[in-house]
Protein backbone atom coordinates (compact mmCIF):
# COMPACT_ATOMS: atom_id res chain seq x y z
CA UNK A 1 0.00 0.00 0.00
CA UNK A 2 1.16 3.77 -0.84
CA UNK A 3 1.66 6.18 1.29
CA UNK A 4 -1.14 8.25 2.03
CA UNK A 5 -0.89 12.08 2.77
CA UNK A 6 2.62 11.42 4.33
CA UNK A 7 1.32 8.76 6.31
CA UNK A 8 3.58 5.03 5.44
CA UNK A 9 0.40 2.97 5.58
CA UNK A 10 2.16 -0.29 5.50
CA UNK A 11 2.32 -0.73 8.38
CA UNK A 12 -0.91 -0.76 9.15
CA UNK A 13 -2.19 -2.72 6.44
CA UNK A 14 -3.60 -5.60 8.34
CA UNK A 15 -5.72 -2.97 10.65
CA UNK A 16 -7.07 -1.16 7.34
CA UNK A 17 -7.46 -4.11 5.68
CA UNK A 18 -10.17 -5.53 8.33
CA UNK A 19 -11.82 -2.53 9.21
CA UNK A 20 -14.44 -1.55 6.46
CA UNK A 21 -15.29 1.78 7.80
CA UNK A 22 -11.53 2.71 7.77
CA UNK A 23 -11.69 2.00 4.02
CA UNK A 24 -14.74 3.99 3.68
CA UNK A 25 -13.30 6.80 5.73
CA UNK A 26 -10.46 7.39 3.39
CA UNK A 27 -7.98 5.04 5.74
CA UNK A 28 -8.23 7.31 8.68
CA UNK A 29 -8.38 6.55 12.06
CA UNK A 30 -11.26 8.28 13.45
CA UNK A 31 -11.39 9.37 16.87
CA UNK A 32 -13.70 12.55 16.68
CA UNK A 33 -17.26 10.78 17.13
CA UNK A 34 -18.22 13.38 19.57
CA UNK A 35 -17.70 15.66 17.13
CA UNK A 36 -19.93 13.75 14.53
CA UNK A 37 -20.12 10.07 13.87
CA UNK A 38 -20.03 7.98 10.59
CA UNK A 39 -23.47 7.52 9.45
CA UNK A 40 -24.30 3.54 10.93
CA UNK A 41 -25.43 0.93 7.73
CA UNK A 42 -29.11 1.13 8.62
CA UNK A 43 -29.21 5.03 8.45
CA UNK A 44 -27.47 5.17 5.38
CA UNK A 45 -29.22 2.31 3.95
CA UNK A 46 -33.00 3.94 5.08
CA UNK A 47 -31.43 7.27 4.03
CA UNK A 48 -30.93 6.14 0.34
CA UNK A 49 -33.92 4.76 -0.02
CA UNK A 50 -36.11 7.09 1.54
CA UNK A 51 -34.52 9.92 -0.59
CA UNK A 52 -35.73 8.28 -3.71
CA UNK A 53 -38.92 7.29 -3.11
CA UNK A 54 -40.25 9.59 -0.46
CA UNK A 55 -39.80 13.06 -2.30
CA UNK A 56 -43.12 13.99 -1.52
CA UNK A 57 -44.35 16.86 0.92
CA UNK A 58 -45.59 15.02 4.05
CA UNK A 59 -47.65 18.23 4.50
CA UNK A 60 -49.02 17.89 1.49
CA UNK A 61 -53.46 17.23 0.92
CA UNK A 62 -53.02 14.23 -1.49
CA UNK A 63 -52.82 10.56 0.10
CA UNK A 64 -48.79 10.38 -0.74
CA UNK A 65 -48.16 13.49 1.65
CA UNK A 66 -50.62 11.89 4.41
CA UNK A 67 -48.66 8.65 4.08
CA UNK A 68 -46.12 10.49 5.00
CA UNK A 69 -46.81 12.42 7.13
CA UNK A 70 -48.62 9.13 9.22
CA UNK A 71 -45.48 7.64 8.84
CA UNK A 72 -43.38 10.79 10.39
CA UNK A 73 -46.31 10.37 13.09
CA UNK A 74 -45.05 6.65 13.92
CA UNK A 75 -41.69 7.35 14.37
CA UNK A 76 -42.66 10.25 16.80
CA UNK A 77 -44.37 7.88 18.62
CA UNK A 78 -41.27 4.92 18.53
CA UNK A 79 -38.79 7.53 19.98
CA UNK A 80 -41.89 8.72 22.86
CA UNK A 81 -42.17 4.40 23.40
CA UNK A 82 -38.29 3.73 23.74
CA UNK A 83 -38.00 6.65 26.06
CA UNK A 84 -40.64 6.37 28.58
CA UNK A 85 -42.05 9.22 27.91
CA UNK A 86 -46.19 9.71 27.70
CA UNK A 87 -47.96 9.49 24.71
CA UNK A 88 -49.29 12.85 24.71
CA UNK A 89 -46.12 14.25 25.25
CA UNK A 90 -44.21 15.73 21.93
CA UNK A 91 -41.65 14.67 20.31
CA UNK A 92 -40.77 17.68 17.29
CA UNK A 93 -38.45 17.09 15.18
CA UNK A 94 -35.79 20.23 14.05
CA UNK A 95 -32.92 20.65 12.00
CA UNK A 96 -30.44 20.03 14.45
CA UNK A 97 -29.48 20.14 18.90
CA UNK A 98 -28.66 23.97 18.60
CA UNK A 99 -32.05 24.43 16.85
CA UNK A 100 -33.53 22.22 19.74
CA UNK A 101 -31.97 24.53 22.65
CA UNK A 102 -32.69 27.90 21.18
CA UNK A 103 -35.95 26.86 20.72
CA UNK A 104 -36.63 25.92 24.38
CA UNK A 105 -34.35 29.09 26.06
CA UNK A 106 -35.84 31.56 24.07
CA UNK A 107 -39.28 29.89 23.66
CA UNK A 108 -40.29 29.75 27.39
CA UNK A 109 -40.87 33.41 27.81
CA UNK A 110 -38.76 34.06 30.82
CA UNK A 111 -39.67 37.47 31.86
CA UNK A 112 -37.29 40.55 33.68
CA UNK A 113 -38.43 39.19 37.38
CA UNK A 114 -37.28 35.13 36.36
CA UNK A 115 -33.42 33.59 36.78
CA UNK A 116 -32.06 30.78 35.34
CA UNK A 117 -28.89 28.33 36.15
CA UNK A 118 -26.66 27.12 33.22
CA UNK A 119 -23.17 25.69 33.46
CA UNK A 120 -20.47 27.67 31.70
CA UNK A 121 -19.18 24.87 31.25
CA UNK A 122 -21.32 23.18 28.91
CA UNK A 123 -21.74 23.13 24.79
CA UNK A 124 -21.97 26.32 23.27
CA UNK A 125 -25.63 25.87 22.10
CA UNK A 126 -26.85 25.55 25.47
CA UNK A 127 -24.52 28.70 27.42
CA UNK A 128 -24.98 31.02 24.42
CA UNK A 129 -28.65 31.05 24.52
CA UNK A 130 -29.12 31.55 28.02
CA UNK A 131 -26.43 34.42 27.60
CA UNK A 132 -29.05 36.01 24.77
CA UNK A 133 -31.38 36.35 27.58
CA UNK A 134 -28.98 38.49 29.77
CA UNK A 135 -31.04 41.82 29.09
CA UNK A 136 -34.48 39.89 29.07
CA UNK A 137 -34.46 38.03 32.96
CA UNK A 138 -32.93 39.05 36.23
CA UNK A 139 -30.01 36.77 36.40
CA UNK A 140 -28.43 34.18 33.82
CA UNK A 141 -26.46 32.05 37.22
CA UNK A 142 -23.31 29.75 36.81
CA UNK A 143 -24.26 25.98 37.96
CA UNK A 144 -21.79 24.47 40.31
CA UNK A 145 -19.90 21.70 38.90
CA UNK A 146 -17.91 18.30 40.69
CA UNK A 147 -14.87 17.37 39.60
CA UNK A 148 -15.54 16.14 36.23
CA UNK A 149 -17.36 19.55 35.33
CA UNK A 150 -21.23 17.79 35.96
CA UNK A 151 -23.26 19.63 38.32
CA UNK A 152 -24.28 18.63 41.43
CA UNK A 153 -27.50 19.30 43.40
CA UNK A 154 -25.64 19.65 46.54
CA UNK A 155 -23.57 22.14 45.24
CA UNK A 156 -26.80 23.97 44.82
CA UNK A 157 -27.96 26.46 47.67
CA UNK A 158 -30.55 24.28 50.32
CA UNK A 159 -33.13 27.40 49.17
CA UNK A 160 -33.39 28.06 45.83
CA UNK A 161 -35.38 31.27 44.97
CA UNK A 162 -38.64 31.21 43.82
CA UNK A 163 -37.43 33.18 40.91
CA UNK A 164 -35.31 30.06 39.47
CA UNK A 165 -37.92 28.98 36.78
CA UNK A 166 -34.94 27.31 34.71
CA UNK A 167 -32.02 24.97 35.04
CA UNK A 168 -30.29 23.59 31.86
CA UNK A 169 -27.82 20.79 32.30
CA UNK A 170 -26.48 18.15 30.18
CA UNK A 171 -26.07 14.25 30.35
CA UNK A 172 -22.66 14.06 29.31
CA UNK A 173 -20.14 17.27 29.35
CA UNK A 174 -18.70 17.21 25.42
CA UNK A 175 -15.34 18.40 26.89
CA UNK A 176 -14.62 16.34 30.35
CA UNK A 177 -16.76 13.51 29.12
CA UNK A 178 -18.29 13.61 32.92
CA UNK A 179 -20.91 11.73 32.66
CA UNK A 180 -24.30 13.24 34.96
CA UNK A 181 -26.69 11.11 36.85
CA UNK A 182 -29.78 12.43 35.44
CA UNK A 183 -32.36 10.35 37.47
CA UNK A 184 -30.48 11.35 40.75
CA UNK A 185 -29.90 15.05 39.63
CA UNK A 186 -33.57 15.18 38.65
CA UNK A 187 -35.17 13.55 41.32
CA UNK A 188 -33.16 16.33 43.96
CA UNK A 189 -33.74 19.16 42.35
CA UNK A 190 -37.49 18.29 41.95
CA UNK A 191 -37.70 18.09 45.40
CA UNK A 192 -35.38 21.35 46.23
CA UNK A 193 -37.68 23.34 43.98
CA UNK A 194 -40.68 21.76 42.20
CA UNK A 195 -41.62 24.47 40.21
CA UNK A 196 -38.40 24.89 37.70
CA UNK A 197 -38.21 24.02 34.55
CA UNK A 198 -35.43 21.23 34.14
CA UNK A 199 -33.78 21.18 30.05
CA UNK A 200 -31.76 18.32 29.34
CA UNK A 201 -29.40 18.37 26.22
CA UNK A 202 -29.27 14.48 26.22
CA UNK A 203 -27.00 14.87 22.34
CA UNK A 204 -23.81 12.96 23.50
CA UNK A 205 -26.22 10.33 26.02
CA UNK A 206 -28.59 10.25 23.42
CA UNK A 207 -28.16 6.25 21.72
CA UNK A 208 -25.19 5.34 24.02
CA UNK A 209 -26.88 5.43 27.74
CA UNK A 210 -31.06 4.63 29.12
CA UNK A 211 -33.36 7.50 29.28
CA UNK A 212 -36.34 7.24 31.18
CA UNK A 213 -38.82 9.89 30.98
CA UNK A 214 -41.23 8.29 32.85
CA UNK A 215 -40.92 9.39 36.17
CA UNK A 216 -41.62 13.31 35.15
CA UNK A 217 -38.78 15.07 36.69
CA UNK A 218 -37.81 16.39 33.50
CA UNK A 219 -39.36 18.83 31.09
CA UNK A 220 -37.64 18.85 28.26
CA UNK A 221 -34.85 17.30 26.52
CA UNK A 222 -32.45 17.94 23.49
CA UNK A 223 -31.55 14.69 20.65
CA UNK A 224 -29.37 14.78 17.77
CA UNK A 225 -28.84 12.23 14.88
CA UNK A 226 -25.24 12.67 13.62
CA UNK A 227 -23.60 11.71 16.52
CA UNK A 228 -25.23 8.67 17.20
CA UNK A 229 -24.36 7.17 13.76
CA UNK A 230 -27.85 9.07 12.46
CA UNK A 231 -27.46 11.78 9.91
CA UNK A 232 -26.30 15.67 10.02
CA UNK A 233 -29.53 18.13 9.23
CA UNK A 234 -32.02 16.39 12.16
CA UNK A 235 -32.82 16.55 15.95
CA UNK A 236 -35.50 16.62 18.15
CA UNK A 237 -36.83 18.37 20.81
CA UNK A 238 -38.75 16.43 23.45
CA UNK A 239 -41.87 18.35 25.37
CA UNK A 240 -43.41 17.09 28.61
CA UNK A 241 -47.34 17.26 28.72
CA UNK A 242 -48.63 20.47 29.14
CA UNK A 243 -45.89 22.63 27.87
CA UNK A 244 -46.03 25.23 25.28
CA UNK A 245 -43.54 27.25 23.68
CA UNK A 246 -43.46 30.59 21.58
CA UNK A 247 -42.45 29.14 18.47
CA UNK A 248 -38.84 29.83 17.08
CA UNK A 249 -39.62 29.17 13.41
CA UNK A 250 -42.99 31.36 12.22
CA UNK A 251 -44.78 29.94 9.04
CA UNK A 252 -46.68 26.92 8.19
CA UNK A 253 -46.87 25.20 11.76
CA UNK A 254 -46.01 21.77 10.07
CA UNK A 255 -44.19 20.32 12.84
CA UNK A 256 -47.10 19.71 15.92
CA UNK A 257 -48.14 23.80 15.34
CA UNK A 258 -44.90 24.61 16.83
CA UNK A 259 -41.77 24.62 14.39
CA UNK A 260 -42.86 26.01 10.82
CA UNK A 261 -40.19 24.26 8.19
CA UNK A 262 -40.99 21.20 5.61
CA UNK A 263 -40.97 18.05 7.24
CA UNK A 264 -37.75 16.48 6.70
CA UNK A 265 -38.85 13.06 5.83
CA UNK A 266 -35.92 10.85 5.07
CA UNK A 267 -33.55 12.74 7.35
CA UNK A 268 -36.13 11.62 10.41
CA UNK A 269 -36.41 7.64 9.01
CA UNK A 270 -32.72 7.66 9.10
CA UNK A 271 -31.87 9.38 12.19
CA UNK A 272 -35.19 6.04 13.65
CA UNK A 273 -33.01 3.64 11.83
CA UNK A 274 -30.13 4.46 13.61
CA UNK A 275 -31.74 5.04 16.75
CA UNK A 276 -33.47 1.63 16.55
CA UNK A 277 -30.07 -0.34 16.34
CA UNK A 278 -28.43 2.10 19.24
CA UNK A 279 -30.97 0.46 21.41
CA UNK A 280 -30.74 -3.11 20.31
CA UNK A 281 -27.12 -2.60 20.89
CA UNK A 282 -26.98 -0.30 23.54
CA UNK A 283 -25.48 -2.27 26.68
CA UNK A 284 -23.08 -4.16 23.97
CA UNK A 285 -21.77 -0.89 22.86
CA UNK A 286 -21.18 0.39 26.23
CA UNK A 287 -19.20 -2.36 27.44
CA UNK A 288 -17.36 -2.80 24.17
CA UNK A 289 -16.44 1.35 24.32
CA UNK A 290 -15.62 1.36 28.07
CA UNK A 291 -12.93 -1.60 27.38
CA UNK A 292 -11.60 0.33 24.19
CA UNK A 293 -11.53 3.33 26.75
CA UNK A 294 -9.47 1.41 29.32
CA UNK A 295 -7.40 -0.15 26.25
CA UNK A 296 -6.39 3.35 25.07
CA UNK A 297 -6.17 5.16 28.92
CA UNK A 298 -3.72 2.96 29.82
CA UNK A 299 -1.54 2.74 26.96
CA UNK A 300 -0.63 6.74 26.64
CA UNK A 301 -0.13 6.63 30.21
CA UNK A 302 2.35 4.02 29.34
CA UNK A 303 4.06 6.23 26.97
CA UNK A 304 4.95 9.35 29.44
CA UNK A 305 4.23 10.63 32.38
CA UNK A 306 3.48 14.02 30.56
CA UNK A 307 0.38 12.93 29.31
CA UNK A 308 -2.45 13.89 31.94
CA UNK A 309 -6.12 13.46 32.21
CA UNK A 310 -7.18 16.34 34.19
CA UNK A 311 -11.21 14.38 34.58
CA UNK A 312 -10.73 10.59 36.02
CA UNK A 313 -11.86 8.57 33.07
CA UNK A 314 -13.94 6.20 35.47
CA UNK A 315 -15.68 8.79 36.44
CA UNK A 316 -16.99 9.63 32.73
CA UNK A 317 -18.38 8.51 29.95
CA UNK A 318 -16.37 5.89 27.72
CA UNK A 319 -16.86 7.57 24.89
CA UNK A 320 -15.16 11.00 25.78
CA UNK A 321 -11.36 10.95 27.12
CA UNK A 322 -9.74 14.67 27.76
CA UNK A 323 -6.27 14.16 27.78
CA UNK A 324 -3.17 17.14 28.52
CA UNK A 325 0.13 17.11 26.70
CA UNK A 326 1.49 19.93 28.62
CA UNK A 327 4.44 22.19 27.27
CA UNK A 328 3.14 21.47 23.61
CA UNK A 329 0.29 23.27 22.07
CA UNK A 330 -2.67 21.20 21.31
CA UNK A 331 -3.09 22.30 17.43
CA UNK A 332 0.60 20.99 17.16
CA UNK A 333 0.02 17.47 17.99
CA UNK A 334 -3.37 17.85 16.08
CA UNK A 335 -2.10 19.11 13.20
CA UNK A 336 0.55 16.47 13.04
CA UNK A 337 -1.76 13.64 13.57
CA UNK A 338 -3.60 14.92 10.69
CA UNK A 339 -0.61 14.55 8.43
CA UNK A 340 -0.59 11.26 9.55
CA UNK A 341 -4.56 10.55 8.99
CA UNK A 342 -5.58 10.51 12.27
CA UNK A 343 -8.38 12.72 13.45
CA UNK A 344 -8.84 13.62 17.28
CA UNK A 345 -9.87 17.38 18.69
CA UNK A 346 -8.93 19.67 21.45
CA UNK A 347 -12.02 21.02 22.04
CA UNK A 348 -15.86 20.54 20.90
CA UNK A 349 -16.35 21.37 17.44
CA UNK A 350 -18.47 24.17 17.82
CA UNK A 351 -15.67 25.78 20.32
CA UNK A 352 -12.43 24.92 18.06
CA UNK A 353 -12.12 28.34 16.83
CA UNK A 354 -11.33 29.72 20.16
CA UNK A 355 -7.86 30.65 21.09
CA UNK A 356 -6.13 31.73 24.67
CA UNK A 357 -8.80 31.70 27.25
CA UNK A 358 -11.10 29.04 27.06
CA UNK A 359 -14.56 29.61 28.90
CA UNK A 360 -15.51 26.30 28.38
CA UNK A 361 -12.35 24.89 30.05
CA UNK A 362 -12.20 27.44 32.75
CA UNK A 363 -15.67 27.02 34.12
CA UNK A 364 -14.53 23.26 34.39
CA UNK A 365 -12.09 24.19 36.63
CA UNK A 366 -8.60 23.97 34.32
CA UNK A 367 -6.41 26.79 35.10
CA UNK A 368 -5.86 29.15 31.73
CA UNK A 369 -2.17 28.00 31.54
CA UNK A 370 -2.63 24.34 30.99
CA UNK A 371 -6.24 25.31 28.33
CA UNK A 372 -4.18 25.24 25.22
CA UNK A 373 -2.65 22.08 25.71
CA UNK A 374 -5.69 20.30 26.10
CA UNK A 375 -6.92 17.26 23.38
CA UNK A 376 -10.09 15.06 23.22
CA UNK A 377 -10.30 11.78 21.96
CA UNK A 378 -13.69 10.79 21.20
CA UNK A 379 -14.58 7.09 20.53
CA UNK A 380 -17.99 5.78 18.77
CA UNK A 381 -19.62 2.54 18.32
CA UNK A 382 -18.11 1.41 14.96
CA UNK A 383 -14.60 1.98 16.82
CA UNK A 384 -12.72 -0.98 16.87
CA UNK A 385 -9.73 -2.78 19.24
CA UNK A 386 -7.45 -2.91 15.54
CA UNK A 387 -8.14 0.85 15.43
CA UNK A 388 -6.82 1.92 19.20
CA UNK A 389 -4.01 -0.12 18.19
CA UNK A 390 -3.30 1.43 15.59
CA UNK A 391 -3.17 5.05 16.95
CA UNK A 392 -1.21 4.21 20.19
CA UNK A 393 1.61 3.11 17.77
CA UNK A 394 0.87 6.39 15.55
CA UNK A 395 0.86 8.36 18.87
CA UNK A 396 4.08 7.04 20.06
CA UNK A 397 5.75 8.23 16.79
CA UNK A 398 4.33 11.45 17.59
CA UNK A 399 5.59 11.55 20.82
CA UNK A 400 8.94 11.24 19.86
CA UNK A 401 8.94 13.56 16.69
CA UNK A 402 7.71 16.35 18.99
CA UNK A 403 9.88 15.98 21.57
CA UNK A 404 11.84 18.83 20.85
CA UNK A 405 9.08 21.52 20.56
CA UNK A 406 7.49 20.89 24.36
CA UNK A 407 8.37 23.54 26.50
CA UNK A 408 10.10 22.10 29.87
Amino acid sequence: MDRFWGCNLNRYKDVIDKSSHMRELSFMLYFDHAASSPLCPEALKTLQISMEKDFYNPSAAHKWGRDLNKKTQEIRDKFKLALKASKDSRFIFTSSASESNNALVKGLGLSSGDSLYVSFGDHASLVKPAFALKDQVKSVLELPLDEVGVPSCSLLPENINKDIKLVLVSTVNSQSGGLLDIKKFASELKEKAPWVHLHLDAVQSFGKFEIDLSSGHIDSMTVSAHKMGGPKGVGALWLKKGLTLNPLLHGGNQEVDFRSSTIAYPLIASFYAAFEVAQKNLQRDYEKVSSLRNILVNSLKEISEDLEFPFNPEDCSPYIISMMWKGISSDIVLRTLEQKEVAIASTSACSSKIKGENPTMKALGLPTSVHKFVLRISLGKMSTEKEVDAFISIFKEVYSELQMFVKR
